[in-house]
């Protein structure tokens, strides 16, 4: 299997919520195979700290959403391993 690797941008929200403990996370980036450096379309990316919220990459391997910090986010697709990463 082949692995991910993610060029990632984490911007912080600098506004919160009243309700919410953890700020607000920008969370995107591009989806690259590790081996060949070359861009991963489609990957499915879940958010499973907010009951398997979903999301897509574009054709060009980018994908942009909002997460809150310590989210648990988990990169899929078809012929790669999956990837868990933790938002810090």
């Amino acid at each position: 299997m082949k692995n991910l690797f993610l060029s990632l941008f984490l911007f912080i929200g600098l506004q919160s919520f009243a309700q919410q403990e953890k700020p607000l996370v920008q969370f995107s980036g591009v989806i690259y195979d590790v081996d060949s450096n070359s861009i991963v379309p489609y990957v499915t990316i879940r958010n499973i700290s907010d009951n398997g919220k979903s999301s897509t990459a574009n054709y060009k391997g980018y994908f942009s959403f909002i997460v809150l910090e310590g989210d648990s986010i988990i990169f899929s697709s078809v012929g790669y391993k999956k990837l868990e990463l933790v938002i810090p």
